[in-house]
């Protein structure tokens, strides 16, 4: 396995553990964009320029979910 699987692996991971738990605290939804971020740096590193830039989408919607969960306004399931 080199690194760029490993990255994959780790990264994939995190999103669907992470996601799972996002609407809990403002903290883990910040650790969902990060992720997100790092899937969209892994994507455009593989040469997927689509789906990096739908993982960029996805970063964009959890930098909203955090900043509703960090507003106090009510965040919809």
């Amino acid at each position: 396995m080199n690194w760029l699987a490993a990255f994959s692996l780790l990264v994939g991971t995190g999103v669907l553990v992470w996601c799972t738990f996002w609407s809990r605290s403002p903290f883990i939804a910040l650790v969902v964009v990060a992720l997100c971020v790092l899937a969209s740096i892994h994507r455009f590193m593989h040469g997927a320029w689509l789906l990096g830039a739908l993982e960029v989408v996805w970063a964009l919607f959890a930098i909203r979910r955090w900043l509703r969960l960090t507003d106090g306004a009510p965040t919809k399931s």
